[in-house]
């Protein structure tokens, strides 16, 4: 074969199993090109170990990238970066990886934002960061749709989750505002326009 042998973008839940790779052009793709992807298995596959050896290049931007009991004989490169996978045999010498999330399994809130948008991507961002430098009142997390569940990661000490003014879309802490500090963590489940919060205390 003179191209990739699995090539796939924009996917979700893939996984390869008992598989075996030989052939495949390394100036194009390799064994496995994948691209734009979320939640990814590989397991109990081989490739060819007559040299000149393939690469299995999982390129660009995937995300919760699981590999174990594989047997690839050629460079494994993951967002650019030179992987290996754990309780697998490569000629490379580095060191364990494994289920690792890459920077798109998260995302950034705007800055000082009161209703930062959750909108969906080809990932699906579930987590969430704050990274407000004045004193910011959250009100709301907009775009958001029926039933979506998200997790935001307090990354500051200037945010406080309204749950009081007439204003405000969510509902939790027995009605009170919450001044949050560095490190607590809020999940958030929007129901009939109302974000359900339940707020995890870093203390």
């Amino acid at each position: 074969m003179e191209e990739g042998g699995i090539v796939c973008n924009d996917y979700q839940n893939l996984e390869l199993k008992n598989c075996y790779f030989e052939l495949n052009n390394p100036d194009t793709y390799g064994d496995i090109y994948l691209t734009n992807g979320i939640f990814t298995t590989i397991h109990n596959c081989d490739s060819t170990s007559v040299p000149p050896y393939k690469d299995l290049t999982l390129d660009i931007d995937c995300s919760f990238l699981t590999l174990f009991n594989n047997n690839w004989q050629g460079v494994v490169t993951y967002n650019g970066v030179s992987i290996i996978d754990w309780a697998s045999k490569f000629t490379t010498n580095l060191a364990t990886w494994t289920n690792h999330l890459s920077n798109n399994g998260n995302s950034i809130f705007p800055t000082n934002d009161s209703t930062p948008s959750v909108a969906t991507s080809p990932y699906n961002y579930k987590f969430f960061y704050t990274s407000n430098t004045e004193d910011t009142i959250i009100s709301n997390f907009i775009n958001g749709y029926e039933g979506q569940e998200i997790w935001i990661k307090v990354n500051d000490d200037k945010s406080t989750f309204d749950f009081t003014s007439p204003s405000t879309s969510l509902v939790g802490n027995s009605g009170i505002d919450y001044i949050s500090v560095n490190g607590d963590m809020i999940h958030a489940v929007l129901l009939n326009l109302h974000w359900y919060c339940t707020i995890i205390k870093n203390t």
